[in-house]
């Protein structure tokens, strides 16, 4: 008898496994070291089994990385304190897909709870972004937990045991800092959208999409999705989960292709930046043939999760990369990255349990990426502030070659208006020369009949310098002018002699009494452009220009025709670029148009559009 009892307290002594005790004053527990496992890949376990199992092993870390699963643990917990303690068990991983937790005491099952992203929130006892059930303890009492963990991916073993006061306070927390996080992104998005409207920059879009997909991720992760309970089958919301981050790492990787314009500034950088994030939409099939068809793939996600950190290391070296080439906004993209890599590297060590996991962990990637976006957002509003003052000088530069533009006009139409007159002045020259060597008696005579026409010549040189200097006695204020007076006399006259070259007909359909507000130098530039554009593109000699000017109590209306043939370029709003000409053989600077909308945009308020129009062109100009 005493060998069968020795015995027998030596089995029981194998079979034996420590018990978590709950002291008084508990705020938070895990059970990592009170909890057993198995692996059950034959799926073969049943909770009997593992009631009675001698041979589960101790758990050593709360999280196993990814597993192929699935697992049953045990853990046998009892109520060491005088009063019933009414306890809160949570699971480490909100997005585990199913958790089924079996309750026993004396080895009889009192409760079940079905937990996990696979399951119907509302079919739980506490409706929950985690696996989530409560425990009643009486004093003394004691119970066993019998778990069974399968996921896609990672696995949780072992539960989070805390006191409703402790539990429901850094929840609310959490709660609170998320819904703060999520109302700022939503504000960014909104606030990104807009800048994309306003500057036409393809990286506020991207950044608002990498910014939607990385909140996603965020939101799904921690179960705020499966918590709010939208109506998402259950496979889709898990899915989410999976696909988020790649969509995610596309963007990431678009803005710096974008931002730095490595299509043209760095063209072998830019085409393995693309190629990365081609490789990224690839790899969503992964996740999605995973999810639907064949969820045994996720066993080999560890190496894909690789992949993402290599991607933000491949981020950082670019960062570092446009630092070494004196990018100005470089800085920038580098502390953003940095405050990435940081934290998802530190999320990830303990996910895989490289580090003790803390709760507060949970925070890291949505605040390294909101961080993240932030730093972006500057980064790309530097840029443009920086275009802007280019795009500044560049038009101050313009506006300079405008005047420098008419006055080329102006001497070239000078040339052709003196052309006449000079060779009237230099035939009686020669012939008073030849009467001067040959009949000095008739010199007299001669000049007296050749001084009028000489002095006429010259008075006629005197009016049209004059005509072109009153061009330039320009006024720097807004002033009321009649437009077709100001078409006739500052426009057309110099270019006159042009125009009867061209053999071209101008028609003002203008009435007499209409009167402009705005700057008349200005105004008369820019038709001058307009027909001088006209006079050097005609070809034959039925040419024929119209200018229209209709007003109403806000708006004038000018429209711009002529029968040139219409401008080969395509898309034909190019033609207002710098250094853009339609003109045959590089006879034009190709500043003339792309000074006449600047001019038209930035001092006459208004706006410039060109089609073409029956074998010619129409220009409509609004101020």
């Amino acid at each position: 008898m005493r060998i069968v009892l020795l015995f027998y307290i030596f089995g029981v002594y194998l079979n034996a496994y420590d018990v978590l005790q709950i002291a008084n004053n508990l705020n938070i527990q895990n059970t990592k070291n009170y909890t057993y496992y198995i692996e059950d890949k034959n799926q073969t376990l049943s909770p009997k089994t593992i009631l009675n199992a001698t041979n589960l092993k101790k758990l050593k870390s709360m999280n196993q990385g990814f597993r192929v699963g699935p697992f049953w643990t045990r853990t046998e917990v009892k109520n060491s304190t005088t009063t019933a303690e009414n306890l809160y068990f949570t699971n480490l991983l909100a997005g585990i897909n199913k958790i089924d937790v079996y309750i026993y005491k004396n080895k009889q099952l009192i409760k079940v709870h079905t937990l996990g992203d696979l399951r119907e929130i509302q079919q739980r006892d506490e409706e929950h972004r985690q696996s989530l059930f409560t425990l009643l303890l009486n004093p003394n009492e004691q119970i066993t937990l019998v778990t069974r963990v399968e996921n896609y991916g990672m696995y949780s073993l072992g539960w989070s045991i805390e006191s409703p006061k402790h539990f429901l306070k850094y929840d609310y927390y959490i709660t609170i800092i998320f819904a703060l996080l999520s109302g700022f992104i939503l504000f960014y998005i909104i606030y990104t959208l807009v800048l994309f409207k306003i500057y036409k920059s393809i990286v506020y879009l991207i950044l608002a999409l990498e910014v939607l997909f990385t909140t996603l991720y965020n939101l799904s992760l921690h179960g705020f999705i499966y918590r709010l309970d939208l109506g998402i089958n259950l496979e889709l919301s898990t899915a989410i989960t999976w696909i988020a981050p790649y969509f995610a790492s596309i963007f990431f990787t678009l803005v710096p292709y974008y931002i730095f314009n490595m299509k043209i500034n760095y063209l072998r950088f830019g085409k393995v930046t693309l190629s990365i994030a081609i490789l990224f939409l690839l790899l969503i099939a992964v996740p999605i043939y995973a999810q639907f068809v064949d969820t045994s793939l996720f066993q080999y996600y560890n190496y894909i999760s690789f992949v993402f950190l290599l991607h933000a290391l491949f981020l950082f070296t670019i960062a570092i990369y446009m630092m070494t080439q004196k990018e100005l906004i470089a800085y920038y993209y580098l502390a953003a990255q940095g405050t990435v890599i940081i934290s998802i590297l530190i999320f990830s060590l303990a996910l895989y349990g490289v580090v003790k996991y803390e709760w507060y962990y949970i925070f890291l990637i949505p605040l390294g990426s909101t961080i993240d976006s932030i730093i972006l957002l500057m980064m790309q509003y530097k840029k443009n502030n920086l275009e802007y003052q280019e795009n500044l000088r560049e038009k101050e530069l313009m506006l300079e070659q405008s005047r420098f533009f008419t006055i080329g006009q102006a001497l070239g139409n000078i040339t052709h208006q003196w052309k006449q007159p000079l060779a009237h002045i230099g035939s009686s020259i020669t012939m008073l020369e030849a009467i001067l060597e040959h009949d000095v008696k008739q010199l007299e005579k001669q000049f007296r009949d050749s001084l009028p026409q000489i002095k006429y010549d010259i008075k006629d040189m005197q009016v049209i310098l004059d005509d072109f200097s009153s061009y330039y006695q320009t006024s720097l204020k807004k002033e009321y002018f009649f437009p077709k007076v100001s078409i006739n006399k500052r426009v057309l006259n110099m270019l006159k002699s042009k125009i009867i070259l061209k053999n071209t007909t101008i028609t003002l359909e203008i009435d007499d009494n209409l009167q402009l507000h705005t700057y008349e130098h200005i105004f008369s530039n820019v038709l001058l452009i307009l027909i001088d554009n006209s006079l050097d593109q005609f070809k034959s000699n039925n040419n024929i220009i119209n200018i229209k000017i209709i007003k109403d109590d806000t708006n004038c209306i000018i429209s711009y025709t002529d029968n040139a043939g219409g401008i080969q370029i395509s898309p034909i709003d190019d033609i207002f670029k710098p250094l853009v000409s339609s003109k045959i053989g590089n006879k034009s600077s190709g500043l003339g148009l792309s000074i006449a909308k600047v001019l038209v945009n930035d001092k006459l308020n208004g706006t410039i559009s060109v089609q073409n129009l029956n074998n010619g062109i129409l220009f409509e100009i609004i101020i």
